[in-house]
């Protein structure tokens, strides 16, 4: 097997192999040095980041989407890196939006919103939690904790609650018992899944609906 021909630096009279950008080690670091490839402020990969973080992306997981090095995300985030390079930032923020499986979940706050709700509306939590694969106690137990969920979970409870929050649940009780501790029914939520949000015209629809 024939090996790849070994590329030399772009620069005239330079018979140095190539390091990075088709500079050898010295003139690459020398053209860092002096600032000639561009250099931008972190903060929109940085806010970027935390966002595919909320989304349950692990940083390896960013950097293998983004085809950069490992290390990058993390010290984006973590604010070890003052600037980046064009193409470093462009990558990053190439990433989509978009939930992602892992070891670290994703925020729980709009899955335990959606089961409160659900109970709100007379759904037992037995019936809940058949219906998105856990085992009962368990959403309770995860709820008291502030637990991650996983995607899978997170996605589950979304779907049951498009299809159920609409709909008065069988047990009476289990709605009492909701309204008494103060959850807030499926409508009272701007926006379910910001952890800032607040729920509105609670005492309001407890009243006409009791």
């Amino acid at each position: 097997m024939t090996s790849p021909a070994r590329q030399n630096c772009v620069r005239s009279r330079c018979g140095y192999g190539s390091y990075r950008r088709g500079l050898c080690h010295k003139h690459y670091w020398a053209a860092w040095r002096a600032g000639r490839f561009g250099r931008r402020d972190p903060g929109p990969a940085r806010d970027h980041v935390r966002k595919l973080r909320c989304l349950g992306w692990t940083y390896r997981q960013i950097a293998e989407a983004a085809g950069i090095a490992d290390g990058v995300p993390h010290h984006v985030d973590a604010g070890v890196s003052v600037w980046l390079f064009p193409e470093s930032e462009q990558a990053i923020l190439s990433v989509p939006l978009e939930p992602r499986e892992s070891r670290r979940g994703v925020d729980g706050t709009g899955t335990y919103r959606r089961y409160e709700a659900l109970q709100w509306m007379g759904w037992p939590e037995a019936m809940i939690a058949a219906e998105v694969g856990v085992a009962v106690g368990s959403l309770s137990t995860m709820r008291k904790r502030g637990d991650r969920v996983s995607y899978r979970l997170a996605r589950a409870m979304a779907e049951l609650f498009e299809r159920w929050s609409a709909t008065l649940g069988p047990s009476r009780q289990t709605a009492t018992k909701a309204r008494k501790r103060g959850y807030a029914s499926p409508w009272a939520w701007d926006d379910i899944d910001d952890p800032r949000a607040k729920p509105s015209g609670v005492r309001q629809e407890r009243t006409a609906v009791e």
